[in-house]
């Protein structure tokens, strides 16, 4: 399986990227930040339609979970109906994949929410929905592979110094708002190293638009960066 990192929007690169590498019955994985909701919904249905097409071509699948950059309704159920290859996987969602267990938890928070418009380029529930009760009640070792759109940052040793800077001087709210989310991914980070620590092998995850790799208790947490492509191997 292949996951890919942000695309903002950009669908037209994607098609390139997935011809470029000449794909095919592949498993592919968008780790959110997909850029869907910006334009009028027949306008997206028409993208979404030609990406399925080519995938169709190629006898891919594209999951795709959801970032800060997305509208969060397309995720609600049965929203999109027509599409055959792609798939919007709804938070905390497990799919048996190439016969592993893959976990889903999409959501993020956007640093420069302050200057979008809400419902138009930003939208209110973007951040990621607690549910430490799922998590605990996880069995053991039945957990392969997690895809989150947001990382860890202290794992990748990530600071956002002059962005942040600017932007909590712009939002009073912000940096109490990504500690408690960063604290909250830390806490899954305990409860997955104390339940799955023989079976999980990938965190997976984007949004810090970096490439980087760290490899903890015989786990590989992955960042992928914008537009990247990025194997997983067992």
């Amino acid at each position: 399986m292949i996951t890919i990192g942000d695309i903002h929007g950009n669908f037209d690169k994607l098609l390139r990227n997935i011809i470029h590498y000449d794909l095919h019955d592949e498993i592919l994985i968008q780790i959110g930040d997909f850029g869907i909701g910006f334009d009028p919904i027949m306008v997206e249905l028409i993208k979404l339609v030609n990406i399925d097409l080519e995938l169709e071509k190629r006898n891919c699948k594209l999951y795709i979970i959801r970032g800060n950059h997305d509208n969060p309704s397309f995720w609600e159920k049965n929203r999109i109906t027509d599409l055959k290859y792609i798939t919007f996987i709804e938070d905390y969602s497990i799919l048996d994949i190439e016969g592993k267990n893959v976990l889903f938890i999409g959501g993020g928070i956007s640093i420069d929410r302050k200057k979008r418009k809400r419902d138009v380029s930003y939208w209110y529930h973007e951040n990621i929905k607690p549910n430490l009760e799922f998590m605990k009640s996880l069995k053991e070792n039945s957990i392969d592979i997690l895809i989150t759109h947001t990382p860890i940052t202290k794992i990748f040793q990530y600071k956002l110094t002059t962005d942040l800077e600017y932007y909590t001087s712009k939002d009073s709210f912000l940096i109490e708002d990504l500690k408690e989310e960063q604290d909250l991914l830390n806490e899954y980070n305990d409860i997955l190293l104390a339940t799955q620590k023989d079976s999980l092998k990938y965190w997976v995850a984007g949004h810090l638009h970096i490439d980087a790799l760290q490899i903890i208790n015989d786990i590989k947490y992955k960042v992928v960066n914008i537009d990247d492509f990025y194997e997983i191997k067992f």
